[in-house]
């Protein structure tokens, strides 16, 4: 779909999944700046896609849901969509004996992983991110550098601190992948569905109501591995900026959001901005961040003309 929100709640199950929030989980106040942040990070850590969904502008929740109906018209038409690869995975995680048939293909496969030269290889990555961020881009205001530079330093840290853990995760441990693949399974079961057309058939709204059992599980497998998703959700704090950005439009705010990944704070410069009475990341963080843009995710869109960055980085 052109704003990718669709895409966008699909990557997320990458990151997703925790327990219910509880009464006693501090209320954000919509109508403050800083909700643009604090608000996804909330609903996400519940796997509430449904209240993730309504944080959207009017305008961005109605695209989608008609991006949707689009994508169904057209199959029943049967114009022709290559799903065989998603199908295909989904057919091996969802057979009876899915857990064994995957340790089958991917057991053997683990000899050949070699954790240390991976986290060297990793930290030879982040010795070169910072000077990629370190030059202005044509046009780019003297803040905006910064702004990227930041963004340099941060993925920089966020890859040495990976090729740290790496070595200890053990991902060449086949009980760990076991422990995995167990919760990947269960995952797929719980959308209830045989294949993608199936998925792709249901109302917009059941379709988000049923992404949220595979978030869980799939956060589950990244806990196997010590990768902590509800710690990284719990640690997102949101003040406004102590130096607003020059040039602001009446209708945006510097925002500072600090997380906690791999135990290390960090601390970043986020634009929000008010849209259909919603405050929302501001695509115009594209603008400073350039090419690494989609890092910070986020936002309405995905990539391109007014859209916002959809992606993560690893976190722990």
């Amino acid at each position: 779909m052109r704003r990718n929100i669709i895409p966008s709640l699909l990557a997320l199950l990458a990151i997703g999944g925790a327990p219910a929030l509880q009464a006693a989980d501090p209320i954000i106040d919509a109508t403050l700046p800083e909700s643009a942040i604090l608000l996804p990070a909330k609903v996400l850590r519940g796997n509430d896609f449904k209240s993730f969904f309504q944080t959207l502008p009017a305008e961005d929740r109605a695209k989608a849901e008609l991006e949707w109906t689009e994508a169904q018209a057209k199959a029943k038409r049967g114009e022709p969509r290559d799903q065989s690869e998603i199908n295909g995975l989904l057919a091996k995680l969802l057979a009876p004996n899915a857990v064994e048939t995957l340790m089958a293909e991917y057991e053997p496969k683990l000899a050949a992983l070699n954790p240390a030269e991976l986290a060297q290889n990793m930290q030879m990555g982040a010795s070169f991110i910072p000077m990629m961020f370190s030059q202005p881009t044509p046009g780019q205001t003297p803040e905006q550098t910064k702004n990227k530079q930041v963004l340099g330093a941060m993925v920089s840290g966020i890859m040495t601190d990976g090729s740290i853990w790496l070595p200890k995760a053990g991902i060449n441990d086949a009980k760990k992948l076991r422990g995995a693949i167990e919760h990947l399974v269960a995952g797929a079961k719980s959308l209830g569905v045989k294949n993608i057309e199936e998925l792709q058939a249901l109302p917009f709204a059941e379709f988000l109501g049923r992404v949220g059992p595979l978030v869980k599980e799939a956060k589950a497998a990244a806990g196997v591995y010590d990768v902590q998703i509800d710690a990284f959700l719990d640690s997102i704090k949101a003040v406004p900026a102590t130096a607003p950005a020059a040039g602001l439009a009446p209708e945006d705010k510097s925002m500072s959001m600090t997380c906690t990944i791999f135990g290390k704070p960090y601390t970043m410069p986020v634009l929000v901005t008010k849209k259909d009475g919603h405050w929302v990341i501001s695509p115009k963080n594209g603008q400073s961040f350039g090419p690494m843009a989609q890092i910070m995710g986020g936002g309405p869109g995905g990539r391109g003309g007014d859209e916002g960055p959809d992606e993560m980085p690893p976190m722990k």
